[in-house]
């Protein structure tokens, strides 16, 4: 019996430091979230960018730790994200928006 192959998907990597934002093939599991975030707790959230309801993978514990880097604000600057993010999306503005904002910008509205 074969073990099942974990399907590729294609997301955006930012990072926090240097805001470099990478569109990459990854594996969809939880290993190369953590390894892409450099954490061991996620949290996936559904966020409007866009116009378009996109999931944000991030740090779930980012804010307790020191030093983070702000990498992502709601616009009406409700909500914070820190640290490196995962961008479950092939939008091709996502880019345009990190290096226009140097975070990534995002509708706080809810899906």
């Amino acid at each position: 019996m074969t073990k099942k192959e974990t399907p590729l998907v294609s997301i955006y990597f930012i990072d926090a430091k240097t805001m470099e934002c990478r569109l990459m093939k990854v594996k969809d599991d939880l290993k190369t979230y953590y390894d892409l975030i450099g954490t061991d707790s996620i949290e996936v959230i559904a966020r409007y960018i866009d116009g378009d309801v996109t999931e944000i993978i991030c740090d779930e514990e980012g804010k307790l730790k020191k030093h983070q880097y702000i990498s992502g604000m709601s616009d009406d600057f409700r909500e914070t994200l820190v640290g490196n993010l995962v961008i479950k999306s092939t939008n091709p503005k996502i880019p345009m928006i990190v290096a226009h904002y140097g975070m990534l910008q995002y509708s706080f509205r809810r899906s």
